[in-house]
């Protein structure tokens, strides 16, 4: 999945996955104004999962390319992260929404199971005899990401807590049945 070649041990899965980040929200800095990619600490969850996941399509790519290739995306990510500070994104997001619908204890139990579903989805991925450590952590990234993204999702349709918390239970439970 992932090329390890360079990226072994800790220090080069941290590695990879803090370049991956970074990668994946300079590309997201580049997309329309919204609610990914702001600065506000309730929607950070939110715009490291989607950078999280952009990047992993990006330096996925990256890591595809030759060598000279790859230090020609190095240098245009970062032209393209120059480019955008220069112009100051984080002015683009005024907006004014209704508040949230309080959680419930029901809605808090169920949303209890479901991230523990979604860690035992990532423990039995990594028991896997052949799993590389670097796929496992990607894995498990992209696993969470995506449940952060599907609870976001139904926050965004305005959806009561209980129906988040169900949302995000039944993608762990897709995940245990058939995992990706």
């Amino acid at each position: 999945m992932v090329d390890a070649a360079f990226f072994h041990g800790s220090t080069g899965t941290f590695t990879w996955f803090v370049l991956a980040l970074v990668a994946g929200r300079i590309v997201t800095a580049w997309m329309p104004p919204g609610r990914i990619g702001g600065h506000a600490l309730r929607d950070l969850p939110v715009t490291a999962a989607t950078s999280f996941l952009v990047g992993v399509v990006v330096w996925s790519a990256v890591g595809a390319l030759p060598v000279f290739a790859r230090v020609a995306a190095g240098a245009l990510l970062v032209l393209l992260a120059l480019v955008r500070i220069g112009t100051a994104p984080a002015a683009m997001v005024p907006r004014h929404e209704p508040p949230l619908v309080r959680e419930s204890w029901f809605s808090r139990v169920v949303a209890v199971a479901a991230w523990i579903a979604i860690a035992w989805v990532v423990r039995a991925f990594a028991l896997l005899e052949s799993a590389d450590p670097l796929d496992v952590a990607v894995f498990a990234g992209c696993v969470v990401a995506v449940g952060v993204l599907v609870a976001d999702a139904f926050e965004t349709a305005r959806c009561p807590a209980w129906a988040r918390s169900t949302g995000v239970l039944l993608y762990a439970s897709v995940q245990i049945v058939e995992p990706a």
